[in-house]
């Protein structure tokens, strides 16, 4: 069984998608599973997902009619295998220590249940925003009240057994804020949790 789930929900970013991939199968933690989720793409992501899953063992890939982002996701959770699970955006990208940091954090401590990092946004022009952040790994009633957490599922590391545990998933009816109300839920249950101020996600703006 892989130890990570990495859940990447597709559609019609075939430009980046990519980068994207590759930026996942480049982590220097090697111990993952890549599941993209093709949501009815129409611009040639579906044969590209296909491809790399057919060329890497680690990369598996689900075909689903358009549903939407939240739907992807939740496809992805249905099929993960791994004890913890990530989310990657696929026209973001991750820095290549990204799962060595989260993992080897959340295995130092045995009741963090919950990882987030600094991210970056950019666009065609460059870098234009860079998060600022404090190192902090505190129980979960002081970290609501002082982390300078985002409210989005990626940059982050999850237990999967929380998610089962609880039941936890994405809202489909929701168009707006199904990442904050997919976060809320799963923090509800946790011991304590961690921002951490390095950069290792890479937010794409994304007019498309």
């Amino acid at each position: 069984m892989p130890r990570v789930s990495v859940i990447v929900p597709v559609y019609n970013s075939r430009e980046y998608l990519g980068h994207c991939v590759e930026s996942v199968l480049n982590q220097s933690y090697t111990d993952f599973e890549l599941i993209l989720i093709d949501d009815g793409s129409t611009d040639g992501c579906a044969e590209i997902c296909d491809r790399y899953a057919s060329s890497d063992h680690r990369v598996r890939c689900v075909h689903v009619n358009n549903s939407g982002v939240s739907a992807a996701r939740n496809m992805g959770l249905s099929q993960a295998k791994g004890e913890y699970v990530t989310f990657v955006d696929s026209d973001d990208y991750v820095s290549e220590g990204f799962l060595t940091s989260a993992v080897g954090l959340m295995e130092s401590d045995e009741e963090l249940d919950f990882v987030q990092y600094s991210m970056d946004r950019f666009n065609a022009n460059g870098i234009f925003y860079q998060e600022e952040s404090d190192d902090i790994i505190c129980p979960l009633p002081e970290f609501v009240s002082v982390a300078k957490y985002w409210g989005s599922v990626c940059a982050s590391l999850f237990r999967a057994r929380i998610i089962e545990m609880y039941d936890l998933s994405f809202n489909t009816f929701l168009k707006l804020g199904e990442d904050q109300s997919f976060l809320y839920g799963y923090l509800t249950h946790c011991r304590k949790c961690s921002k951490q101020s390095v950069i290792l996600y890479h937010y794409r703006s994304n007019e498309e």
